[in-house]
């Protein structure tokens, strides 16, 4: 998988959009940077434009270099547009983000680069789980599409409900509670990132000369582990 730094943001337009001050200038600014589908509603334009700006807002705070804001702007939209396209759940979708992080935060030509550091995916993880995935049911709501179906009833007998199936009204809860119980449920659930060491083999095909390869080794392995044990820490 190549890197998706400056893939929709080049470093022209990184410089451009760091010089802007105001929310409007900025949101249209990222409008006329993306090719949204011609058949698109509004309302969803909106909430993939507020998506876009507050995870570049995320890496200006955040004093991210020019290449690392394109390539985290790319990773949540590869990610959005993956997990909406293809109905992800929640876990599913968090999977993919950590997997398109790392390999942009482990240098392993030719299947990653190392351009996040430690503390950059560290921060970048939290962000994404206290936002996007937080409020991931809304947004599979929002870009579920929708099917209407007419239905017509005719009774033709009349039957008791039994009193036991019968629930009390204060035993029911609201859909803002019920939809919170279930984004915590699955926050709970998602699993660690899985990180494989490299083998001398991957070095190797690499074309990293053999008297290097051991030092190399030890450093990218040790790199994982850490990186692996600062994520499980989150």
């Amino acid at each position: 998988v190549g890197s998706l730094c400056w893939k929709d943001l080049s470093i022209e337009d990184v410089e451009e959009y760091t010089t802007l001050s105001d929310y409007e200038s900025k949101l249209a600014f990222i409008e006329s940077r993306i090719q949204f589908p011609a058949q698109m509603e509004a309302e969803r334009r909106d909430i993939v434009l507020d998506l876009y700006f507050y995870t570049l807002q995320f890496t200006e705070n955040a004093g991210f270099t020019p290449d690392k804001i394109s390539a985290a702007f790319s990773i949540i939209k590869q990610t959005h547009s993956e997990s909406m396209s293809k109905f992800w759940p929640v876990n599913r979708s968090y999977k993919y983000f950590q997997d398109l992080l790392l390999r942009h935060s482990v240098h392993r030509p030719p299947y990653s680069v190392g351009l996040f550091s430690t503390h950059d995916v560290q921060e970048f993880s939290k962000y994404v789980s206290k936002t996007y995935v937080r409020h991931y049911m809304l947004y599979k709501y929002a870009f579920t599409k929708k099917t209407e179906l007419a239905l017509s009833t005719m009774d033709t007998f009349t039957q008791m409900v039994p009193v036991s199936f019968l629930l009390p009204l204060e035993s029911g809860e609201d859909e803002d509670t019920y939809l919170q119980k279930g984004e915590d449920a699955a926050l709970a659930d998602l699993p660690p990132p899985e990180l494989n060491p490299i083998t001398a083999e991957e070095l190797e095909a690499a074309g990293v000369p053999e008297d290097q390869r051991e030092a190399i080794l030890a450093s990218l392995n040790a790199r994982l582990e850490d990186i692996s044990a600062k994520i499980e820490e989150r």
